[in-house]
This record gives C-alpha cells, structure tokens and sequence, in this order.
C-alpha cells in the first residue's frame, strides 16, 4: 500500500490518507489534519506542523552520570519535558534554551555522553501534545 500511494502522488495525485499510526502518516505524508473530537486541532503542511508544534528536541544518551543528569532534566529553564529510557532520554527544550548550554550543563554535572541530537519533534509527539496522550493509547482509540 504504501508504495501505491508514493507512486501516486510522485504521479500528481492527490491522496487523502486516514490513519491513527502518526508514523505512517509522517512518512507518507507531505500535509496533515489531526481531528480530536470532532474539531480540527491542525491543519497545514507537515514540516510546517512539526516546526510550529513540536519544540525543539534534543535526544542524549549517556554511558555514566545518569543520576546527575536527572537534576538536569528537573532545571525549568533548560528542559520543558524529558521522557528518560534508560539508554537514552529524550528532552523538549525549554523556550529559548539553547541546546549548547544543555550539552555543557550536562558535562558539568559530571555525566559522559554517547549521544547528542538535536532534532525535530516526531508528528507522534506533536500529536500527544495537542490532543493528550490518551488518545495516543490504544484503548482510548477503540482498539484492542
């Protein structure tokens, strides 16, 4: 299916996608409209979606140090959120934290970092955060 649709918008078609696997429509996708509850949250293309809604967004791995980095993530003026995995977390930057000054806080507080990306904000994400994650679990969405 998927390679139906590339093909037919590569062809000019327009293809109206309906999906609740943000990850399928960010990959197919060139424009969004995200529904909840009978009204539209968002409208517009998905890059332009994405850098209006998602943050910005750092994802950091680190091999030691990690009990230090957790007060990193509890500092209001550098991190807006942080979902921590274990291996890695990742941090939605406070408003106008710059993501150098997360880097070098970090190695402050006495942590080694294997990884460190800034990156954008995934469609999934944004979703979670104009709708609520309820709606992003199955149950909330009738599945089984």
């Amino acid at each position: 299916m998927k390679d139906t649709v590339l093909e037919l918008a590569r062809q000019g078609a327009t293809v109206l996608f309906s999906t609740h696997i943000m990850e399928q429509a960010e990959k197919l996708c060139d424009s969004v409209c995200i529904i909840a509850h009978g009204e539209t949250v968002v409208d517009g293309p998905l890059a332009e979606v994405k850098r209006r809604h998602g943050g910005h967004h750092v994802i950091v791995a680190v091999e030691r140090g990690s009990q230090a980095v957790d007060q990193v993530w509890a500092d209001r003026s550098l991190v807006a959120k942080a979902h921590n995995y274990g291996q890695y977390a990742e941090v939605e930057l406070a408003d106008g934290a710059d993501p150098q000054r997360l880097l070098t806080t970090i190695l402050e507080a006495g942590a080694r970092i294997s990884r460190f990306e800034v990156t954008e904000a995934t469609l999934n994400q944004v979703f979670i955060d104009l709708v609520g994650p309820d709606a992003a679990r199955p149950a909330a969405r009738g599945e089984a």
